[in-house]
């Protein structure tokens, strides 16, 4: 109670005296975040028009689908001609592209028989050839129609039945789909609630959650581009300039000295001016700003979970790994979203072309293997193998192991340290150790 006046308090951290925690003195109490829904168009002009955003909404989606996936088993062959004939790796690349976008996208298998979409999908009716195409349905086309409230099921609060309308006023009939009929890939993971009710059934956007990280980064970019046409500004002191301009004729003459001033200036690289007229010359420093962009430019990085040497398509500058860490950190995160996520929200469209190929399920065992998206360079093999070979000679040399038992412990790790197989089979026969005194190691 203050003069009669009554002060909202919370249970939080408070200091009267600094004004920290009090609602009439703390500017932090003001900020409040609220949930924003996805605007299509907003989002399409800013991926359109910021080259970052642009960047920021295809860098994952091609670092995914770069190193593309092997299918293992006896009909591989036939699965993998499949996805080159459909251009599935394509199609999955555009809908995550989509899913960064917008929260979401949905890859539609088409058949050479026409199913009713409406209706679950029964794997048990599709046949050998039968798949034909994967068409990208924009996501402004999709709208839910219902959405799924069983608790009990994984799709508890995701569109059950969304409506297609692809006529955009010329007149065609909207195509109910059930979500089984669909290939689904996800946004970024948000909330149940959020995003059943305010949502319809979608993720968050990628490129929404980072919009104003984006917008500061290009506001100063922008203001950077526009002060370098003001870098350097001269200044000439005139005296009694003001009367110039009382008369016509004087403004006029005043006019056309200047302007010979700067044709002379042009023409030959120096102005003439009277004896007591003072022109100086002002330069503007950049050196702040750039801190300002390197800045903005990092917290963009970091929001985004990309390396800033990955955006900006550059080797990383300063000591230590030159940025191969952090590199190396981010393949491995891509890898895990294709082993995970994207091997999670393909395995109905596996399912669909192992059985248009075979006719047959899909094996319960693991059918796919992902390509490593990095590689240890050669120089690193060559450091790791020095530093393995000389530990293992350290450790022939103290006579503590038995030689048969290091030669078996050296057969099974030199693939793993090398990153090399001797032969084709992987068999890399019997490896013989020295006597002591030879300290080799053959």
């Amino acid at each position: 109670m203050s003069n009669g006046k009554k002060i909202e308090a919370l249970d939080a951290f408070r200091n009267f005296s600094a004004g920290f925690g009090d609602p009439t003195k703390d500017k932090r109490l003001g900020t409040h975040y609220a949930r924003q829904r996805v605007n299509f168009r907003a989002i399409d002009a800013l991926c359109s028009s910021s080259a970052m955003a642009r960047r920021l909404s295809i860098t994952i989606p091609q670092d995914a689908t770069r190193s593309w996936r092997k299918w293992l088993g006896d009909h591989a062959t036939e699965l993998e001609a499949l996805e080159r004939r459909l251009n599935i790796r394509s199609s999955v690349y555009h809908a995550m592209v989509e899913a960064n976008k917008f929260g979401g996208a949905v890859l539609l298998p088409v058949y050479r028989r026409e199913p009713d979409y409406s209706m679950p999908l029964r794997l048990s009716d599709i046949s050998k050839g039968d798949l034909v195409a994967l068409t990208l349905v924009p996501r402004e086309m999709v709208t839910t129609k219902t959405i799924n409230m069983d608790i009990s099921s994984p799709r508890f609060y995701r569109p059950e039945i969304v409506t297609i309308d692809p006529s955009a006023g010329d007149g065609e009939t909207p195509l109910d789909i059930h979500h089984s009929q669909l290939i689904w890939l996800d946004g970024i993971e948000t909330s149940s609630y959020s995003r059943g009710t305010t949502g319809e059934g979608w993720d968050d956007s990628f490129i929404e959650l980072l919009r104003p990280q984006i917008e500061a980064l290009d506001s100063i970019s922008a203001n950077i581009d526009a002060l370098v046409f003001e870098a350097r500004m001269q200044t000439l002191k005139v005296k009694n300039l003001s009367q110039y301009f009382e008369n016509a004729e004087f403004e006029a003459r005043f006019t056309e000295r200047v302007a010979a001033m700067q044709t002379l200036m042009s023409s030959l690289r120096m102005r003439i001016i009277d004896e007591e007229e003072d022109l100086t010359t002002e330069s503007f420093n950049f050196s702040g700003l750039l801190d300002c962009h390197n800045t903005a430019l990092q917290t963009l990085s970091a929001a985004s979970g990309i390396p800033k040497s990955r955006l900006l398509g550059e080797s990383a500058t300063g000591l230590g790994d030159s940025g191969k860490s952090d590199l190396r950190n981010y393949y491995d995160l891509v890898q895990a979203k294709q082993q995970h996520e994207l091997a999670t929200a393909l395995r109905p469209l596996d399912e669909i072309m192992h059985r248009s190929v075979t006719g047959e399920p899909l094996p319960v065992e693991d059918h796919i293997e992902w390509v490593k998206l990095w590689e240890p360079e050669l120089g690193d093999h060559a450091e790791a193998a020095l530093k393995w070979t000389q530990s293992i000679a350290n450790l022939y040399d103290t006579g503590l192991l038995d030689p048969d038992v290091l030669s078996a412990g050296v057969s099974g790790k030199l693939e793993e340290v090398l990153g090399i197989r001797h032969d084709d089979t992987g068999d890399f026969g019997p490896i013989v150790l020295a006597e002591p005194d030879d300290k080799t190691v053959e």
